[in-house]
């Protein structure tokens, strides 16, 4: 297994640090957040653009909710508009002071746009919750590049003196914490947990030093080779997302790998991604506690050095082709058509 080199992100110097704080503070005063900034800016350009290029429609891509913003703008100056919301606005870590707001123009978004698209059925089914029927609306996932899927990609014959070598890929936030998930690891012998992100946390970094046979920071890894790294470790790790009806872009990317996936709850019950897990069979899901997520890393170390790690798994490319990115684009390719004739 080629691994890619350790590597730490770089830290900030004390001008680097200053400049966070101040961006912090200022996304106490912008909505939703720093990214409201180029707000004023890029409305000047929008209604430049519209008055040059006359589109037949206009799509707007959220997050930011920035976006969305300007996206009615275009809307109530009689233009066509798609709105791709992707996730809901108003969002379990959606902060306390802008909530209202959020449900404003979620609300608003939903009710003016011409067609809708969300990224997961939940989500969908949430907003129907909300605000009644929406009837224009359309899921389209994210996916993954057909061109890398792992269609030969097999897993290695088990050797009892390797470890399990799991992988995660992508970033960390506030609603997706891997402390419980390094501590499961740590508490569990013969495994080892790769992480490819660019913003861990100090105190992860310091424990992947003091039990660098088990955890390993790999850094920013290209996006190619990450591609490439997908398909040769043996289980990829997924967090979940606070909101139960958001499924994590990376989760798509890894269907195209042809691994196994541990889906780590955030909550109780069954997330619309450990849903999916188990309709594929692409894997399996387990609690976000520590024990749990330790109790699950045993049996499948033990299914490793068994030579069992794939029994019982689907992880053939054909059930997951809906989910490439060719066919999400041809899904949305037909909403926006729909839209564009019905003008």
């Amino acid at each position: 297994m080629d691994l890619p080199p350790t590597a730490e992100p770089p830290r900030l110097n004390w001008k680097g640090r200053l400049l966070e704080h101040l961006q912090d503070a200022s996304s106490w005063l912008l909505f939703p957040d720093l990214r409201g900034e180029w707000e004023r800016p890029a409305r000047k350009a929008l209604h430049r653009l519209l008055d040059e290029v006359q589109p037949d429609v206009v799509v707007s891509s959220h997050e930011p909710a920035t976006t969305l913003r300007l996206g009615l703008e275009a809307k109530r100056r009689g233009f066509r508009w798609v709105a791709d919301l992707g996730d809901p606005v108003l969002a379990g870590y959606t902060p306390r002071r802008w909530r209202g707001r959020a449900a404003s123009l979620e609300a608003a978004v939903v009710r003016e746009a011409d067609h809708v698209l969300v990224t997961a059925v939940q989500a969908l089914e949430l907003f129907r919750e909300r605000y009644g029927s929406v009837a224009r609306a359309t899921v389209v996932t994210q996916g993954f590049d057909e061109q890398f899927a792992g269609a030969g990609a097999r897993i290695s014959a088990p050797d009892p003196a390797a470890p399990l070598e799991l992988l995660y890929a992508g970033s960390f936030y506030s609603f997706r914490h891997p402390q419980a998930l390094v501590e499961a690891v740590l508490a569990v012998p013969g495994i080892r947990l790769n992480i490819a992100s660019g913003n861990v946390p100090e105190w992860l970094a310091a424990a992947a030093r003091k039990h660098a046979m088990q955890v390993r920071l790999l850094g920013r890894v290209p996006h190619r080779r990450l591609l490439a790294l997908q398909r040769e470790v043996h289980v990829l790790v997924n967090l979940a997302n606070a909101d139960p009806s958001q499924v994590p872009g990376k989760f798509y990317e890894y269907l195209g790998a042809g691994r196994p996936v541990l889906h780590v709850l955030a909550g109780a019950g069954l997330d619309a991604t450990g849903v999916l897990v188990g309709q594929l069979g692409r894997g399996w899901a387990c609690g976000g506690e520590r024990e749990s997520i330790a109790a699950e890393l045993a049996r499948i170390a033990d299914r490793h050095r068994r030579g069992e790690l794939s029994v019982g798994l689907d992880l053939e490319p054909g059930p997951v082709a809906p989910w490439s990115w060719t066919a999400s684009a041809r899904t949305a390719a037909v909403a926006l058509r729909d839209v564009v004739a019905s003008a």
